[in-house]
């Protein structure tokens, strides 16, 4: 890729073009979608997060900046839209931390989900669960062994929530993500709008030419999670466990005890009694509830992910189609097929429905899910419609060597190694990492420890292949803070 900027333009005829610029902040999302780049320019920013960066060195300072300079209109820095996928702090801590320079910025339009929605009924019952699950996670870290990775497994996940470790060694969850939210919500003069699946695709004035079409998070709490109130099995398997371990508020309820009463004994009993215990490791049982404080954590990262707003953007004029489905999971991915998450579209044909399938085979510019994890791309309701279009590229925004160290170290798999190999098929070549660029062999073998089990995913002949392809594709350009994709 070519390391120097370049002037866009409007496509010939009527039909309008469409940038998409992926930052390089680390491993976070942050996209600012530019339409008719070049003459009467319109910006969409999609999320503005990181939780480190290690390859690139750009900071969430200059992106800013830099989305401040390439926005400016009439003198003032102007974004039509900004949308705020969902409450993950690699995804919203840049509007806090840079909260004076977004205030200063002319916003007209914030999109979030429903479940953002704080008169929603559903969604305040959803908020109440996970803030229950929060404090029940930082209760287990707390209570949890100091040996084992139990503790790492929680504060790792936690990250996501705004969770940090502190001097004393507690997890304080911390609320910069409410705080990041509201950045966006008392913006002057901001027009709020939380949406839901379905109906009709959305159709701006300002924005001609395009529709955006709205496919997660779900209207179904069995698809975003299975929350519940306090008898879910995920809180109340966590919460029974704390209470018996004297946790949760101190509270101890001998039905909460997996055993009865007369078959418990305070540690300090169990040394007298059965000397040998601590040393036979296979035979203890003190701390194997901690699983549920690790499974309860994993099940409050995945609820937040499946409540992602997703946007598939829609070229009216030849229907091609950009996809951004933030992290969503899969209970999101599968409700885009529901029966009921049709759309109808009115134009010069008439009335028809649109299905989520009509979009994703139509597809040419997918934003990969949750930095390529395994969990986060659906596949045969999918990558494998997305398949059929000859010109589909992806971008990854990933920092493989950020994400490998997060606690415990080599735990998270971004991109994993299955998904990668599919992304590189289904693109013919065309995957660009926010970390790498263009992905090519020499660059992923050339990163021992980093790329390691990414290096023999192709022959070279397949290399050769897609480094023809990558070529070929003069629409994506390399820029040291971001890489572009251009749809003319």
């Amino acid at each position: 890729m070519s390391k120097k900027p370049r002037t866009t333009r409007r496509s010939a005829g009527s039909v309008p073009a469409v940038r998409v610029r992926m930052f390089r902040q680390g491993l976070g999302d942050s996209f600012l979608v530019t339409f008719n780049p070049g003459a009467d320019e319109r910006h969409m920013l999609i999320d503005c997060g990181t939780l480190g960066n290690k390859a690139t060195g750009v900071t969430m300072t200059q992106i800013v900046d830099e989305i401040a300079s390439s926005t400016s209109r009439r003198g003032k820095s102007t974004l039509d839209i900004v949308v705020a996928t969902h409450a993950h702090q690699d995804h919203v801590s840049g509007f806090l931390s840079r909260r004076q320079i977004f205030e200063s910025f002319k916003v007209h339009d914030v999109w979030m989900g429903w479940t953002e929605d704080p008169t929603d009924a559903l969604a305040k019952k959803l908020a109440k669960s996970a803030r229950a699950l929060r404090a029940a996670i930082a209760d287990a870290h707390r209570l949890a062994p100091a040996t084992g990775d139990t503790r790492e497994r929680l504060a790792g996940l936690a990250e996501f929530e705004g969770g940090a470790v502190g001097a004393a060694g507690d997890l304080a969850m911390g609320d910069t993500i409410a705080q990041a939210l509201d950045v966006l919500r008392d913006l002057p003069g901001v027009r709020l709008k939380y949406h839901s699946p379905g109906g009709a695709p959305v159709e701006l004035g300002a924005i001609p030419g395009f529709r955006f079409y709205v496919l997660g998070p779900p209207r179904d709490e069995k698809k975003i999670a299975s929350m519940g109130d306090h008898g879910s099995d995920e809180l109340y398997g966590l919460a029974s466990a704390l209470r018996a371990m004297g946790g949760a508020g101190g509270v101890s309820d001998d039905a909460d005890r997996p055993f009865d009463t007369r078959f418990s004994h305070p540690m300090e009993d169990v040394d007298r009694l059965y000397p040998d215990y601590r040393e036979d490791e296979y035979r203890r049982i003190d701390s194997t509830w901690t699983d549920a404080a690790a499974s309860a954590a994993a099940v409050l990262d995945r609820f937040r992910n499946n409540t992602s707003l997703v946007i598939a953007i829609e070229r009216i004029a030849d229907g091609k189609v950009l996809l951004f489905p933030a992290d969503a999971q899969e209970g999101n991915w599968l409700s885009w097929h529901d029966a009921t998450n049709s759309f109808r579209v009115k134009d010069a044909g008439g009335v028809r429905n649109v299905t989520a399938e009509d979009l994703l085979e139509r597809t040419v510019f997918y934003k990969v899910g949750h930095h390529a994890s395994h969990n986060a791309t659906a596949k045969g309701k999918g990558l494998e419609v997305m398949r059929r279009s000859r010109d589909l590229t992806a971008f990854i925004p990933v920092d493989r060597e950020v994400a490998l160290g997060k606690s415990p170290k080599g735990s998270w798999k971004m991109p994993a190694v299955a998904l990668f190999r599919e992304l590189l098929e289904a693109c013919n070549g065309r995957v660009a990492r926010a970390d790498l660029g263009w992905v090519k062999d020499a660059r992923v073998a050339g990163k021992p420890g980093i790329e390691r089990e990414l290096a023999g995913i192709a022959t070279a002949e397949e290399w050769k292949q897609w480094g023809r392809a990558q070529s070929r594709a003069t629409n994506v350009r390399e820029h040291p803070m971001y890489i572009e994709y251009l749809l003319e």
